[in-house]
């Protein structure tokens, strides 16, 4: 078989896999994003020369944004999915917000990515305490086995157990999630942030412990490889 024709089967086969999964939330997107990415790979071998690659490459997200390089489109462009430029130097740490409370004598985890997260205090069940906040970052293995037994068993407990995990300074003070009652207490602070300011943390939650649409792109397109190896 020629390599056009495993192309156009393979090509085939994606779109296949598409219409199956149609109904499935975010599969199908993924799906179809990868088999678009094909197209294009297979329409480069046979372009016309004065053909802008770059332009047509954006064409794969024109489902998810006009322009993915305008500002405030909330995608990266494609060169951000690339490896950096061997040598080049790793980014900067930045500096801390000025309006974080961080207690005494706490250390930072080096080389994690740290969300510093702020409600206004009128988005709060309690407005008189005024504006409340929070340190946050990703869970490791362990914290995802201390928000489970945290559940009980009970799965309907298992995003806000696993976004309380992930919260580590409130309020200028050390989280504290042994259930004494005082200041550092997390389940007396969640309680407090109320609903409007809960669903925003589990939103972020769910934000930064899983793949963007670009990312999975990538992943599916470059990151994957299947073979049927020899016997």
């Amino acid at each position: 078989m020629s390599d056009d024709k495993k192309e156009d089967s393979n090509l085939a086969a994606q779109r296949a896999a598409v219409q199956r999964n149609q109904g499935v939330p975010g599969k199908s997107t993924i799906m179809d994003l990868v088999a678009q990415h094909q197209q294009a790979q297979i329409d480069a071998e046979t372009r016309e020369p004065g053909v802008d690659e770059e332009a047509e490459a954006l064409g794969i997200f024109e489902d998810l944004s006009d322009n993915p390089n305008e500002p405030g489109s909330g995608l990266e462009p494609v060169d951000a999915l690339k490896d950096p430029p061997a040598g080049e130097a790793p980014p900067q740490r930045q500096d801390i917000p000025a309006w974080v409370k961080t207690p005494p004598g706490f250390v930072y985890p080096r080389g994690r990515v740290v969300s510093f997260v702020r409600f206004r205090a009128d988005w709060t069940d309690i407005p008189s305490k005024g504006e409340r906040q929070c340190v946050i970052w990703n869970l490791t293995s362990n914290d995802e086995k201390v928000a489970i037994a945290r559940t009980r068993g009970d799965s309907l407990r298992t995003l806000a157990e696993n976004t309380k995990q992930m919260v580590r300074v409130i309020d200028g003070r050390p989280v504290d999630k042994s259930g004494k009652p005082g200041a550092g207490n997390i389940d007396g602070w969640w309680n407090e942030i109320g609903a409007k300011c809960r669903q925003q943390l589990m939103s972020w939650y769910l934000k930064t412990h899983a793949l963007s649409a670009e990312e999975r792109v990538d992943f599916f397109v470059h990151c994957v490889a299947v073979r049927t190896l020899a016997e």
